[in-house]
């Protein structure tokens, strides 16, 4: 008989490796259980999409788990060897956490178990799993290798909402969606920062969402942005975009995207990498881009060029896009309302030359912008806009190369735009000092109407003030349509004065319901008559705001 114990040995072995196999562990503590359940085995991922074309910006590819099938080289000896960990591997609508300080050894499934690094996570989650950011800075990029799928998408999120960094210390992108490799994807509530190209690069990307996301600090000297988007079908929703970039938010060439209450607050560019001129920075530009819309969304400060603009060039038609809702203040100013003035050298060191006269280019110091060099512009819709405080004009429609019969059915409907012209020098050929927008320009659109549009220049000393009911500001819009939500208090408010260090429903407030107590806009906000006196109530939510600074 012992010479069947070797044999009766493995067969044991084998017996219990396979039980452990399909989900079971031995209990060898009491004897009074044989086994318990574990969670289900599932399959393992494997991208459904080449990924060969371009290196990913993360090292390392998300591969399947695979466990050796290697044999033994003698006996086991099943009671002395240590429990086997086998991979989790996710179905679908799991949670995993990851922490600055993880270790991509543990299981990934509890904040005590979190893992250590996006590209771990990668090579476990499958479409309906989220991903919890824990608080702290993460010195890596984010840059998915999976898909998720309609209705399951992979959600990303910080655990507390602005609490989770994600830093790119000037040496690479923090967030990078690459549409080669990505799709369906969600991010919620993380700060991203100190890009050594954009911050949010959306890279041929379609079908994702960024929500309660702020974004800082482009490379200040390439043609790179804080938020860049060159793909089809993407909410960009409650965000913030600031600090360093040639833009802000830029769409290029791109579809169907929806940027819906972002405040976008430009502050420099030196431009030591690029050929084009300096000064040179923008708020949100929708760029040889059609069919998008940009909805209760606010362009603040100092931009040299424009607040929110919509660029066409090289022959491209751009069409059907929808700025509605939206603010512009600032462009071309301090936030205080100081006007800026340029130098006439660029940053050094650098190759290039070219500056701009800010105060004799037309597309400068703009509040929103219409421009046209190569191309057209068609069916395009700026409505419930308001423009206040800009260095030259609220809106002008700018045609450098194009015949004007080109650009057609562009229209402005219920604008508020006045206090404008701030800085604006040049009094033979844009009107000067107070001039808010050009009589000749405005013909380019094919109407504009229901709108109060303040020192419209017609030429030489002569002034016109258009009137009519204005902007209506008080609610939000929702995929094109103005609904009866309230949009104030702003929806990151507490987060951007933490972040920023001022009130957006205070700044902008003020000016909407001043706008509206002078019979200047449609509505105010929290307000239900045109009382001059509306700073004086204490329950007003714009008092509120600006009390709580």
């Amino acid at each position: 008989m012992k010479r069947y114990w070797p044999l009766t040995i493995f067969l044991l072995a084998s017996l219990i490796l396979a039980v452990k196999l399909l989900g079971f562990e031995i209990i060898e503590s009491s004897g009074k259980e044989i086994l318990t359940e574990e969670p289900t085995l599932r399959p393992v991922k494997i991208s459904e999409k080449p990924t060969t074309s371009i290196t990913p910006l993360v090292s390392g590819t998300a591969v399947p788990v695979i466990v050796p099938d290697v044999p033994p080289t003698s006996e086991p000896d099943i009671l002395n060897s240590e429990k086997v960990n086998l991979p989790y591997v996710s179905a679908g609508g799991d949670e995993f956490f990851l922490s600055p300080n993880g270790n991509d050894n543990k299981s990934g499934v509890s904040p005590s178990e979190a893992w250590a690094t996006f590209d771990k996570a990668w090579s476990v989650i499958l479409p309906g799993d989220i991903l919890t950011l824990l608080d702290g800075i993460y010195y890596q990029s984010l840059s998915p290798t999976i898909y998720g799928v309609p209705g399951k998408p992979i959600t990303i999120r910080a655990q507390n909402d602005g609490k989770a960094i994600i830093d790119g210390q000037g040496v690479r992108i923090p967030v990078h969606l690459m549409g080669w490799q990505t799709e369906y994807v969600v991010i919620e509530g993380i700060v991203a920062q100190n890009s050594s190209a954009d911050v949010f690069y959306l890279e041929e990307a379609e079908n994702n969402v960024l929500r309660r996301v702020s974004g800082y600090n482009a490379n200040t000297d390439t043609n790179t942005h804080v938020i860049t988007i060159t793909g089809n079908n993407n909410l960009i929703e409650d965000c913030v975009a600031a600090g360093s970039g040639r833009k802000m938010i830029l769409v290029f060439k791109s579809e169907h995207n929806i940027i819906r209450r972002c405040l976008v607050d430009w502050r420099e560019w030196d431009g030591r990498q690029w050929h084009d001129c300096w000064p040179w920075g923008e708020g949100i530009e929708l760029y040889n881009s059609s069919n998008n819309t940009i909805e209760n969304s606010i362009a603040y400060g100092q931009t040299p060029r424009s607040g929110v603009s919509i660029l066409t060039q090289n022959q491209t038609i751009s069409s059907g896009n929808k700025i509605l809702g939206t603010i512009a203040m600032r462009s071309g100013l301090e936030l205080d309302g100081t006007p800026i003035i340029w130098g006439d050298t660029r940053p050094q060191p650098t190759q290039y030359t070219c500056v701009t006269n800010v105060f004799d280019y037309p597309t400068n110091q703009l509040g929103f912008t219409a421009n046209v060099s190569g191309g057209a512009l068609q069916d395009n819709l700026w409505q419930d806009i308001l423009a206040w405080g800009n260095g030259r004009y609220g809106i002008n429609f700018n045609i450098v190369v194009s015949p004007i019969e080109t650009s057609t059915n562009n229209r402005i409907d219920r604008a508020t735009m006045f206090d404008n012209g701030l800085n604006n020098q040049n009094t033979s050929q844009w009107g000067g000092i107070g001039a808010g927008a050009n009589e000749g320009t405005l013909e380019y659109f094919a109407s504009v109407q229901n709108s109060y549009i303040e020192n419209i220049w017609q030429g030489g000393s002569s002034f016109t003030t258009q009137t009519g009911e204005g902007a209506r500001l008080a609610n939000r819009y929702l995929d094109g349509v103005l609904t009866n939500e309230p949009l104030w208090p702003w929806p990151m408010e507490d987060r951007i004065k933490a972040e920023l260090g001022y009130s957006v429903t205070c700044r902008m407030g003020t000016v909407i319901n001043d706008s509206y107590a002078a019979g200047k806009a449609a509505q105010g906000i929290d307000m239900t008559s045109r009382d001059p006196n509306w700073a004086t109530d204490p329950n007003n939510l714009v008092v509120q705001a600006c009390n709580n600074q």
